[in-house]
C-alpha cells in the first residue's frame, strides 16, 4: 500500500505544473542556506524553520522557535543591475509537547518574506524616449502550517506575492486566503526519506501568474549520529522542462562546522543549463550559526559566470 501511494504521488508530480507562468523565480535565491548551498536538493529531508521555503512539510519537525535572517547579492553579469539583493526573513514556532496527550502528533506554523529587489532601473516610453528611473520590488509573503505524525508529516503554505514598481504602480496575488502549496515527507526507513512539494498557479493583479512547480526527492543518510547525507530532488516547473537537484552535506566537523555542495541540471525547450553551489555554516555559540554559501551557473566562464549568488545568513533556534 505504501508503495502504491508513493507510485501516485509520483505520477501526479510528474503531470503537475505544465503551464507556462513567470512571477515568483526569485525564491530560489531567496532562500534558506541549506537550500541555496545544495542547489534545492532538499524536499525529503529539510526540517524547522528552514523548510518554509523549500517543503512546509518539514516544519513540524520543530520544537521550539527558530529564526533564519539572510541576504543574497547578485552579480551583474546576470541582469546588468549592479545592485540586485535577494532578501530572506523566517520565523517558525512548533510544540515541543503534543497537540493531543499520550500521542506523537505534533504541529508547527512558520512566517517567512522573500523578496528580490533592483533599483534604478531607466524606464522608456513606447516611442524610446528616456523618463527616469524607477525602483523595481518583487515579493512572497508566506504563512505555513504542519502536522507531524511519524513516519509522515505533511505541510500547507499560503503565499501572497507582490510587484511594486514604485511610481508606476503595483499589483498582488488576487486570493490569498487558498492555498497555493503542498508538502509532503515520508520516513521510509531510519536512512531513506522522501518528500514531495507541490505549487499551483496563482494569479498576480490581472495579466501574470505565479511559477507552479512540483518537486520529489529521496534523501539516504550517510551518518544517523551527525545527519550527514546525499540526496536527489526532480524538480518541473511551468517554465522549463524539468531539473535534476544533486545535494550533500557533512555536519559536526570539528563540532562547529557543516560544509554542503550541490549541483543542478535543467532542460528548456532550447537549451541546457548546469549549476554549482557549495556552503559553509559555522556555529557561533550554541543554537546560533552563521552561514555563508555561493551559487553560480558554470556553463560559460568560470570566472565571469552568466550567473552567481552570494549569500550569507544567520539562524538561530530557542
Amino acid at each position: 500500500m505504501k508503495k502504491i501511494i508513493l507510485y501516485i504521488i509520483s505520477i501526479l508530480q510528474l503531470l503537475h505544473a505544465d503551464n507556462f507562468e513567470t512571477v515568483g523565480s526569485f525564491v530560489d535565491n531567496s532562500n534558506s542556506y541549506e537550500s541555496i548551498s545544495m542547489s534545492g536538493a532538499t524536499t525529503a529531508w529539510i526540517k524547522g524553520v528552514s523548510s518554509i521555503s523549500s517543503n512546509p512539510a518539514g516544519l513540524a519537525y520543530l520544537k521550539g522557535i527558530g529564526v533564519n535572517i539572510g541576504l543574497g547579492l547578485e552579480s551583474a553579469n546576470v541582469s546588468n543591475y549592479n545592485d540586485t539583493q535577494f532578501p530572506y526573513l523566517a520565523i517558525a514556532y512548533g510544540r515541543k509537547e503534543p497537540l493531543i496527550k499520550g500521542t506523537a502528533l505534533y504541529a508547527a506554523i512558520g512566517l517567512s518574506y522573500q523578496s528580490r529587489s533592483v533599483a534604478n532601473i531607466d524606464e522608456w516610453s513606447i516611442n524610446q524616449n528616456y523618463e527616469g528611473q524607477f525602483n523595481f520590488t518583487e515579493s512572497a509573503t508566506s504563512v505555513a502550517i504542519a502536522i507531524q505524525l511519524e513516519p509522515i508529516s505533511f505541510g500547507l503554505k499560503w503565499i501572497n506575492y507582490n510587484q511594486n514598481f514604485g511610481d508606476y504602480g503595483s499589483h498582488s496575488s488576487i486570493d490569498f486566503f487558498k492555498p497555493v502549496e503542498f508538502g509532503l515527507q515520508y520516513n521510509l526507513t531510519k536512512k531513506l526519506k522522501y518528500g514531495i512539494n507541490i505549487s499551483k498557479v496563482s494569479e498576480i493583479g490581472k495579466y501574470d501568474y505565479s511559477i507552479g512547480k512540483t518537486k520529489s526527492g529521496i534523501a539516504y543518510i550517510l551518518d544517523t549520529e551527525n545527519n550527514n547525507l546525499v540526496s536527489i530532488d526532480y524538480e518541473k516547473t511551468s517554465n522549463d522542462n524539468g531539473a535534476i537537484n544533486i545535494g550533500f552535506i557533512k555536519n559536526n566537523i570539528l563540532n562547529k562546522i557543516s560544509l554542503s555542495a550541490g549541483f543542478k541540471h535543467m532542460t528548456t525547450t532550447e537549451n541546457s543549463f548546469n549549476q554549482i553551489s557549495f556552503g559553509a555554516s559555522y556555529k557561533v555559540i550554541s543554537n546560533m550559526n552563521f552561514n555563508i554559501a555561493l551559487k553560480q551557473g558554470i556553463n560559460n566562464d568560470i570566472v565571469n559566470p552568466f550567473s552567481r549568488i552570494l549569500y550569507c545568513s544567520l539562524s538561530y533556534n530557542f
